[in-house]
């Protein structure tokens, strides 16, 4: 599907062809922990945010097997082992749910509130998030955004986080409220089931 870039509010947002850039709508809630600079700061390092009150169903577990650290505000790099990850989207009122999985077993987290937008194929989910790494834990705020093929893969995942506390041993862990921006590689994330 061809896209048009539009500059809105908080940078370059990606909308459809056809859809108007009057439609930046963000659910209300995700504003009680998310700042507008916030937004901007993670969309300025390169994340797409897309905005829009008309978000693409979004249900699933995806592979994520190429997912490297774009950003880093303590200037880490690599790569992240593999992941999957699952959506589940009660389709009429903004709210979903998210986890994501290490596949070595060695971390998850599950969003304990998560709100999603978007406007056609693509989505931007913000969640505030409660998870386990090795023996820390962990309660982040993280952006995921992606677009959706014809066939239900996601395309050009996206996930920013900075974590809001810790227990444990966190070494290891993105201190405290440091910005780390994850991408898939390859752009492509396989629909599992």
């Amino acid at each position: 599907m061809r896209r048009l870039l539009y500059m809105v509010a908080f940078g370059f947002w990606w909308l459809p062809s056809g859809c108007t850039p009057d439609d930046v709508f963000v659910p209300p809630p995700v504003y009680n922990f998310i700042s507008d600079s916030d937004l901007a700061e993670i969309n300025d390092r390169g994340m797409p945010i897309y905005v829009g009150s008309t978000p693409p169903y979004s249900m699933g577990r995806f592979a994520l097997d190429s997912l490297e650290i774009t950003f880093d505000a303590a200037g880490n790099t690599g790569t992240i082992g593999p992941h999957e990850i699952t959506i589940d989207d009660d389709g009429y009122d903004f709210n979903v749910t998210i986890c994501e999985y290490a596949n070595d077993s060695s971390s998850s987290a599950c969003s304990v509130k998560a709100y999603i937008s978007g406007q056609v194929d693509c989505f931007t989910i913000y969640s505030t998030n409660a998870g386990r790494s090795g023996r820390c834990e962990h309660e982040d705020i993280a952006i995921y955004s992606g677009c959706f093929d014809a066939e239900g893969h996601m395309t050009n995942f996206h996930k920013a986080f900075f974590s809001t506390s810790h227990a444990g041993d966190c070494t290891g862990r993105p201190a405290i409220g440091h910005l780390q921006i994850q991408a898939e590689m390859d752009g492509f994330s396989e629909w599992i089931e």
